[in-house]
């Protein structure tokens, strides 16, 4: 433990004169979040640096305070709080030192990316915190473009305007403005009194004195409730973890920072030396965890409930990765219940929002839910020794559950026009469920049959850093495991898929119900369960309350259009077989309504050719896509002069989704002004391309398109034409 609380105000000079080798000299540890400013906050304090220097110029005794820089010491000055302030301050120093060296003196002066990749920190000697790339020959974090585009173009912009100048024969504007920053911006640098002989108090003294600079997320609490469970760790062990949880996040990205084996391999380094612990030490004097996490935890959670989710546009949808840290960690979370629970009659599952719905008061926050430690049945004293095992079985669920991520994120990245039904199928539930606090059950699906596949004797989940460690070194391929589990997760997101387009309002936890889809069945019967719900749908009509289900706004009408494109997608891979089959099934339908010219012996092979060539056009090879944030789009508006408040308009064969701003610019437009190409938008969802076609082949004379539209037959054409893939030969890859 650290003896003694001390404070000490430093300049930036004094701070850059502390020998590197030094016990005083400043580190950041493993387990810090990486650096995160922005440019705009970085350019905020590049003004105000700016702005300093002009009273600097009139009287050189003045400061500028950075604040606190809060610091725990062991072999050296770890910094828990103060990484991004003086890291700015360092990259600043080292872009101005870069523009005074400029022999030309460029007045638009700028520095790439890749020029400044190996710079060299002043104030933080050591950065344990890098990514692995980062860290090979590389001493400082990597600084985007975005960044030293910002900073050099203040820099640039204050020359230029004469807000930093010298009037000093010798020195430039340059020089001045840097002894300015070394000599009069100063930080209070603050050393805690941490019980360093327990190895979780320093990471979860950083989660909660950041609390006051970066806003401390529900990911970060969750890290440290879980570091707190490994109390006999050694800092081997630790960094071992850290290096883990850092790798995973890294993996959640749309470029990944890493790669798994690169992850195991520094898990492994880390091993290699080992350092011993202390037994926990329960005397007064140093800042506990609990004590430390229970205020942070609170205020977390009032914070989150005044919290309002952000709607983002499509295209942020297209390029983000499918799920971020904090979703996988509750999925991760509710899946390692099941490993403790799965033979329990009342298992109690939690929901997968990880955010308050507005109003609501029964809300149970991230690191509330966590399942590590709890249910061991053990004695007492080995109570604490099967908490630290309990943290390895469910990093390795959350291991796997981010191999899995990444695999479907590349699977869903697939150009469009080759993707196989089960990568469709992929987009279309991550297009229905987007990123928002609904939660991601389709993933659940995924996660969950990977590591029953992989595991199906979940006992066998790795209990030490070494065992986990070793495990996942010595299996060739863990990605090639995870892709092999695809076989049986297809089927049971199919499944899934299906029980939520017959039974929308049933009752239960939604993950114990998808927990429990396909439960203990192989392939064989997993596709006889697909076959027997696709059924279930073509006899829908003979029941007046399920038949109801299928009209706007009923609890599940936006998923059945859903799985409808999604059907008519994977129906184009065959020319659209099943849908001209259904068209002659229900001819009575369609033949007296299309009037297409020269096609009097056989309107519907038309109509069918005509929708066909609108998908495979070589105008438009990929018009069709499934579309994310998508409306329900009433073909036959709800105010058409006649029919307004007809009931009719809400029938299924009037529904279709499609892109929010298209719906708005549609307004309440008649049907033939619709069916214009650019009123359809640059790529039209599946079911709203087949009624432009359908309504262009008929008539102009919306109350006749209606009369055909909007009616119980056209309902049950649309049931009997997704029932009918019931005799679909459902791939298993």
């Amino acid at each position: 433990m650290s003896s003694k609380f001390e404070a000490s105000l430093l300049s930036v000079a004094e701070l850059q004169a502390i020998d590197p080798t030094s016990a005083e000299a400043l580190v950041v540890p493993a387990y810090q979040r990486a650096f995160c400013w922005t440019d705009k906050q970085i350019e905020v304090l590049v003004q105000d640096l700016v702005t300093h220097f002009t009273r600097y110029s009139e009287d050189e005794t003045c400061r500028y305070s950075l604040g606190t820089i809060v610091c725990h010491q062991r072999e050296k000055l770890e910094v828990l709080d103060g990484q991004q302030r003086l890291t700015s301050i360092d990259v600043l120093l080292a872009v101005l030192g870069r523009r005074e060296a400029d022999t030309e003196q460029n007045p638009e002066f700028s520095v790439t990316e890749e020029e400044f990749r190996k710079w060299d920190p002043t104030l933080i000697r050591e950065y344990a915190n890098l990514t692995l790339e980062e860290g090979k020959d590389i001493r400082g974090p990597n600084i985007s473009e975005k960044i030293l585009s910002s900073v050099c173009h203040k820099i640039n912009e204050a020359v230029r305007e004469r807000l930093i100048f010298s009037n000093e024969e010798g020195i430039s504007p340059i020089e001045k403005f840097i002894d300015c920053i070394r000599k009069s911006v100063c930080v209070l640098r603050v050393i805690l009194p941490i019980d360093d002989r327990n190895a979780y108090e320093g990471p979860a003294m950083f989660e909660i004195v950041n609390m006051r600079g970066q806003a401390l997320r529900s990911i970060d609490i969750a890290k440290a409730t879980l570091v707190e469970k490994l109390k006999f760790a050694t800092d081997a062990e630790r960094l071992a973890f850290d290096r883990l949880w850092t790798g995973v996040a890294g993996l959640l990205r749309t470029t990944p920072q890493t790669e798994a084996k690169g992850i195991l391999e520094a898990m492994h380094k880390e091993l290699a030396t080992k350092t011993e612990a202390s037994e926990p030490d329960d005397r007064g004097g140093g800042l506990k965890f609990n004590a430390i996490v229970a205020n942070a935890r609170h205020a977390l959670k009032t914070k989150l409930t005044q919290i309002a989710e952000s709607e983002e546009d499509d295209s942020s949808d297209e390029k983000r990765f499918v799920v971020d840290f904090e979703n996988l960690f509750v999925i991760a979370n509710e899946i390692f219940r099941w490993t403790k629970v799965k033979d329990a009659d009342e298992a109690k599952y939690e929901t997968l929002n990880i955010r308050p719905r507005p109003g609501e008061t029964e809300y149970r926050g991230l690191h509330e839910r966590i399942v590590v430690g709890k249910d061991l049945n053990v004695d007492d004293d080995k109570l604490d020794q099967e908490r630290h095992k309990d943290v390895w079985r469910f990093m390795s669920v959350l291991w796997i559950a981010a191999i899995v991520a990444r695999q479907v994120n590349d699977l869903k990245n697939r150009d469009s026009t080759t993707k196989k039904p089960f990568e469709l199928l992929i987009d279309t539930f991550y297009a229905a469920n987007g990123y928002q606090y609904s939660g991601q059950y389709w993933l659940l699906s995924l996660v969950h049959t990977a590591v029953n596949e992989i595991y199906p004797d979940t006992d066998r989940l790795p209990e030490t850093v070494e065992a986990f460690v070793s495990e996942y070194r010595s299996t060739k391929n863990l990605s090639d495991q995870v892709n092999k589990s695809f076989k049986r997760g297809y089927l049971c997101l199919l499944l899934w898929g299906l029980k939520r387009f017959n039974w929308p309002n049933e009752q239960g936890s939604m993950t114990e119900r998808v927990i429990n889809v396909g439960k203990d069945e192989g392939v064989d019967k997993l596709k006889n369960s697909v076959i027997d719900e696709f059924k279930v749908i073509e006899k829908c009509h003979e029941s007046d309350a399920e038949f109801e289900a299928w009209r706007y706004p009923e609890n599940g009408v936006r998923w059945k259009l859903f799985f409808t494109d999604w059907l008519l997608w994977v129906d184009s891979g065959s020319r659209f077989l099943y849908l001209e089959s259904q068209l002659h099934e229900h001819s009575g339908l369609f033949k007296d309504f299309l009037e297409i010219e020269g096609s009097k012996n056989d309107p519907l092979k038309a109509f069918r050719e005509d929708f066909e060539s609108k998908v495979y056009g070589k105008d438009q090879p990929d018009k069709m896509r499934i579309v994310s944030r998508s409306q329900i789009e009433h073909w036959i508006a709800q105010d058409t002069a006649d029919l307004v408040g007809r009931d009719e308009l809400h029938h299924f064969g009037n529904l279709a989704l499609i892109n929010t701003s298209e719906n708005i610019s549609n307004g309440n437009k008649s049907t033939s002004d619709k069916s214009a190409p650019r009123q359809l938008g640059s790529n039209p969802t599946a079911k709203l391309l087949w009624l432009s076609i359908f309504a262009k082949a008929g008539a102009t004379d919306q109350e006749r398109l209606f009369d055909s539209l909007c009616t119980a037959d056209m309902t049950k054409f649309w049931a009997d034409y997704i029932g009918s893939f019931a005799k679909y030969d459902w791939p298993t890859s």
